[in-house]
């Protein structure tokens, strides 16, 4: 017999641990699934936790997979893969529990945020003078879109604040357990946690800052901007309730930025000190490779002479090395360079120089090839544009027309080679506020339906009556 669903989903809030390692693996592993090992390890170590044999035998059956099958908490089991797939709603309560489990916005969310915004933007400027359901109905829309974009930003700010201050936290911590250098470990551990804060900066503050600055200088309107262009939409139509409403929507997503830049500013600081050691270790590095060559360029081994000669150049690079103190918290501990492998250090140091360079070079090429993109796109676009305004210009429609989508198809077919279904759109908006028509909707099911390049167009059928 199978628990219910809400004593299922309670026994898993109980033992969150499970869940945890869940998004744990997740996170790392960059995917929805979980590998069902994993899962059955994690709820192992629950079990084994437990004294009395009734409660590992309630346990081992409501974390059982056919259970939670039933229950509706996990939508499948992948039998070739042994894979398994959480209901989405399942992981983000786990989530919510724990603020460093939050999922960040990456810069693709944003965008695709973004572009949403844009299809508000144009469909509320397509229906505000139109049908009054239709408008009503892309109102609801709008203020769903702006409810939820407020709502992921509050989230990812909660992540992105507790991941950088747990960050900050393990990087002062070691630097107050004064790191021994002669470790590798330690010092690679540092140096993983501030490839993590680099990660996480660039990953996730800079496309945050880009898309909440208003005045951003991107391709096409910022997000703010788009916010705007509806609110003024609003306003210019005499909707004061609802611009009242998006205004207040965007001083809430104003109010993310300051929160995103004082993440960026401590991420910075981090960010900068360890450029700041790297720099330091390296001219160390070079002065005491200086002084080793000097040393063993001194003599030939033979010791033919009792004395050195004061000019010798050992004796001017070991100059650089005099009262040289590595100061930690407590200000004590001497540099010993003994039992580092200059070599290894060296190495590294050659090696992520020339990756650098490669990775500069690669980037200024890719910058080439993309800008020469973007100025043919903009150029097919102006063409694009401007053959579309011609044809509007010389379209002849005569009504009565039953559907006037198809008519416009029709003849933007066999005047513009590459169309689209979006240009009928826009043709016949453009149309009716230069030519003013009062066109008749028709809502019918099913919708009417318009094909072309592969693409479909459904739509309430439009008819131009003389």
């Amino acid at each position: 017999m199978f628990a219910a669903t809400d004593i299922s989903l309670i026994s898993l809030i109980e033992h969150k641990q499970v869940m945890y390692s869940v998004v744990d693996y997740m996170d790392q592993h960059n995917t929805e699934l979980v590998n069902e090992a994993v899962y059955i390890q994690s709820v192992r170590d629950l079990i084994q936790t437990k004294t009395r044999k009734t409660e590992q035998q309630r346990l081992a059956k409501i974390f059982d997979l056919e259970n939670l099958i039933s229950a509706g908490l996990i939508i499948e089991v992948d039998k070739a893969t042994r894979n398994i797939l959480f209901h989405s709603a399942v992981i983000e309560v786990f989530r919510l529990f724990d603020s460093k489990r939050l999922r960040e916005l990456t810069n693709a969310d944003l965008e695709e945020l973004s572009a949403r915004l844009d299809n508000a933007r144009e469909g509320l400027l397509k229906h505000i003078s139109g049908d009054a359901k239709d408008l009503e109905e892309h109102i609801e829309v709008v203020f769903l879109l702006l409810s939820e974009i407020s709502s992921r930003l509050q989230t990812n700010t909660r992540s992105l604040q507790s991941k950088a201050h747990n960050l900050a936290d393990t990087i002062d911590t070691a630097n107050d357990n004064s790191i021994n250098l002669n470790s590798l470990e330690d010092i690679q551990q540092k140096h993983q946690t501030l490839a993590e804060i680099q990660k996480i900066y660039q990953r996730n503050i800079l496309p945050m800052l880009e898309f909440l600055n208003e005045y951003e200088q991107i391709k096409g309107l910022s997000p703010l901007k788009k916010i705007t262009a509806i609110h003024n939409i609003f306003n210019d139509f005499s909707y004061t309730d609802e611009a009242y409403r998006v205004q207040q929507y965007k001083i809430s997503i104003t109010t993310h930025y300051k929160v995103i830049e004082s993440i960026s500013q401590l991420l910075e600081r981090y960010s900068r000190q360890e450029k700041l050691y790297r720099q330091q270790y390296n001219c160390i590095e070079i002065a005491y490779q200086s002084l080793m060559d000097s040393a063993a360029q001194l003599s030939d081994g033979k010791l033919n002479t009792q004395y050195f000669n004061d000019n010798e150049a050992v004796f001017f690079h070991s100059e650089s090395f005099y009262g040289l103190k590595h100061y930690r918290a407590a200000q004590k501990s001497l540099i010993n360079w003994a039992d580092i492998n200059h070599r290894a250090y060296l190495d590294e140091y050659l090696l992520n120089a020339q990756q650098r360079e490669l990775d500069e070079t690669a980037i200024a090429k890719t910058q080439t090839l993309l800008k020469q993109d973007q100025q043919l796109e903009r150029w097919q676009a102006q063409q694009h544009k401007q053959a579309l305004e011609n044809f509007i210009s010389e379209i002849v429609i005569r009504p009565p027309i039953d559907d006037i989508y198809i008519e416009i198809l029709s003849q933007l077919k066999e005047s513009i080679a590459s169309t689209d279904l979006s240009d009928v759109l826009f043709i016949a908006r453009q149309l009716q506020l230069k030519k003013h028509w009062k066109l008749d909707i028709h809502f019918e099911q099913p919708q009417s339906q318009l094909i072309h390049s592969q693409k479909k167009l459904s739509y309430w059928r439009r008819e131009l009556k003389s």
